[in-house]
């Protein structure tokens, strides 16, 4: 099973709580846009099920052209597969790519609105993302997007950054983004500087319950660093980053197979 189908059948935790903070904003949305017909564009896609069966249906807006975009190409092919109709299509993107988003961009215009879910703190480079977000956006248009900015699991992976074994595979590990200190600063001078007008923002501790070690395992095996450890080692590093899971998990007051995670909620407009 390849990553793109793993995601599809463990992402159920994204996909509510992305439900969550489009309920909060479709006030915002149906004052903005009322009954006029959409763009939009979805960046960091994963399997299209956020976009195609929480945004499009619950947002309750006319749309006109859909697109989700992914940098990973399993990830698109098994959206394609699942969600691609005559108004929805996806499309191999990399947001941190400003040579390939200039020829996206002369492919596809701007957009009325922008949406992210459980993208940008996969992102080395916000302010490049970002950067290529207001272009990709018209004047007025909409930037929706959920980040996290900390994740209980980072602690055991950390650990096993640390312990030889893994060691060939600890800078990868130390340098994922979720797994280093966010930097609130930093991305609200991004969001500033750009010329973006924040309208709203939430940061909210949210627990994810994978109920049993396979369901953590499979939850995380999608993991860029873990995914190039040799499948060989990768089963042993997954059950050692279970048991070590579990050990923080008492300390932290969660259960076994549980994990928290902060996540950060905006809504921003580009400014004309």
């Amino acid at each position: 099973m390849d990553v793109g189908e793993i995601y599809h059948k463990v992402n159920q935790y994204q996909v509510q709580n992305a439900s969550d903070c489009i309920k909060k904003v479709k006030a915002l949305l149906h004052d903005k846009f009322g009954n006029q017909k959409c763009k939009l564009l979805d960046i960091g896609t994963g399997d299209g099920r956020v976009l195609s069966e929480v945004f499009v249906k619950q947002s309750g807006l006319n749309f006109d052209k859909v697109l989700g975009s992914d940098i990973n190409f399993e990830m698109i092919k098994v959206a394609k597969k699942n969600y691609q109709n005559d108004l929805i299509k996806f499309e191999q993107l990399n947001i941190e790519d400003l040579e390939a988003s200039s020829e996206f961009l002369k492919v596809h215009n701007n957009f009325d609105i922008i949406t992210s879910y459980f993208c940008l703190h996969w992102i080395n480079d916000l302010k490049i993302a970002l950067t290529n977000v207001k272009r990709f956006l018209k004047p007025n248009g909409v930037f929706h997007f959920i980040l996290v900015d900390n994740c209980s699991v980072s602690y055991a992976f950390i650990e096993l950054a640390n312990n030889f074994k893994y060691h060939a595979y600890r800078d990868d590990i130390l340098n994922y983004p979720l797994n280093k200190e966010f930097d609130h600063e930093n991305l609200d001078n991004i969001i500033n500087d750009l010329g973006f007008e924040v309208k709203m923002t939430e940061s909210k501790l949210t627990k994810f319950d994978c109920e049993t070690e396979d369901g953590l395992k499979n939850f995380f095996t999608m993991f860029p660093f873990v995914k190039k450890i040799p499948e060989i080692l990768r089963n042993e590093f997954l059950k050692d980053f279970a048991e070590k899971s579990r050990v923080i998990n008492k300390q932290l007051g969660l259960l076994d197979y549980e994990f928290d995670a902060n996540c950060l909620h905006f809504f921003i407009i580009k400014k004309e």
